[in-house]
């Protein structure tokens, strides 16, 4: 019995830690992550509809962070290209760093979305978190290193009369040192109170990251698991490619 007791703590036991290498997005929203001071972060995701999207992130300062992004539908495939209208923006401010007790605090501006951008509607097909406020915390366990973040935004895309606060949650876990799993919350906000496409509530994704090499990591995204969101066709999938130097 006293073995069995030790073993059970053993596997329950979990400890605050303060994360090494913050991860910087959940599979549609931005995190508390942030760039140490110098780096630059390059970001190439293929999403559906022949989408290619490219963002570049850098760290002039501590705690701060700043981005553009741009991407167009229909690369691939048949008829017109469709640019994105105007470059998507990252801006993100640490308010508060993580310690072994405290989450990572983030403010920002993020207003590259998700998937397809709609030049008629003037919109991604998942929208940005817009205005942000995000947090985060890492903890190590003998199965690896797990992290839960939160996020909380105002997104900028919908009319103005129909804008409401979204929220998501996302859990994180590592898979040695191969890469890691997330599963992601996102409530959608705006458009689960007045898009018809999305009044079911709320989607669940997923992502599996690989750590390709010290630097580079790709990424499987399966957005919208239990297929609410894209009118009966189904959960999306994307491939993310990042490189950090």
């Amino acid at each position: 019995m006293r073995r069995g007791g030790a073993l059970l703590v053993l596997l329950l036991s979990v400890h605050g830690v303060a994360a090494e290498m913050e991860t910087l997005w959940s599979p549609t929203m931005p995190t508390a992550g942030i760039s140490p001071r110098g780096a630059l972060v390059v970001r190439m995701g293929m999403f559906p509809e022949g989408t290619l999207a490219v963002q570049l992130t850098g760290a002039p300062v501590e705690r701060l962070m700043l981005g553009l992004g741009f991407g167009a539908s229909n690369l691939i495939g048949a008829g017109a290209v469709q640019w994105q209208r105007i470059p998507g923006v990252e801006l993100r401010w640490r308010l508060l760093e993580e310690t072994l007790q405290c989450p990572a605090v983030v403010l920002g501006v993020h207003t590259q979305g998700w998937g397809a951008y709609d030049a008629e509607e003037r919109r991604f097909e998942i929208p940005s978190a817009g205005v942000f406020l995000a947090a985060a915390k890492s903890f190590r366990w003998w199965l690896g290193g797990i992290a839960w973040h939160a996020v909380v935004g105002y997104s900028l895309e919908p009319p103005v009369a129909q804008r409401r606060l979204s929220a998501a949650v996302a859990v994180e876990h590592t898979v040695g040192s191969l890469g890691a799993v997330m599963l992601e919350y996102n409530s959608l906000g705006s458009d689960a109170a007045h898009h018809p496409r999305y009044r079911s509530g709320g989607i669940l994704s997923g992502a599996l990251r690989w750590n390709v090499a010290a630097r580079a990591m790709a990424e499987l995204q399966v957005v919208d698991l239990l297929g609410r969101q894209r009118e009966g066709q189904g959960y999306a999938r994307a491939v993310v490619v990042t490189w950090r130097w």
